[in-house]
């Protein structure tokens, strides 16, 4: 499980690779099982630190590339562009709250 700490957020958006290749995945429950059997319970999971916060556990990087490369998990092969949205977040709201501010008086 991935955590959204400033610390993960600035990792996740430099090594994230735009303009590549990745995928979506469908890794069935057959395959899960038989890889958590082979590797375990401590090889299978990433334990949270002690005295942590975490949301949950991570999957370890030696089960996920297993269940990636299993012949049973299917692959949809996904070229990731990254669009240019113009949206500023200010602006949006100052204009949504003047329309329900004008709708209000206008009952």
């Amino acid at each position: 499980m991935w955590k959204a700490t400033n610390r993960n957020v600035i990792f996740f958006s430099h090594s994230y690779k735009w303009e590549d290749y990745g995928g979506l995945y469908h890794i069935p429950l057959e395959a899960q099982q038989e890889v958590f059997r082979r590797l375990g319970t401590h090889k299978y999971f990433k334990l949270p630190k002690p005295g942590t916060n975490p949301r949950g556990v991570e999957f370890s990087k030696d089960a996920l590339r297993d269940l990636m490369t299993d012949v049973e998990t299917k692959k949809i092969r996904i070229f990731w562009t990254r669009p240019f949205v113009k949206f500023n977040p200010y602006e949006r709201w100052i204009k949504l709250w003047k329309e329900n501010v004008l709708s209000f008086f206008q009952k």
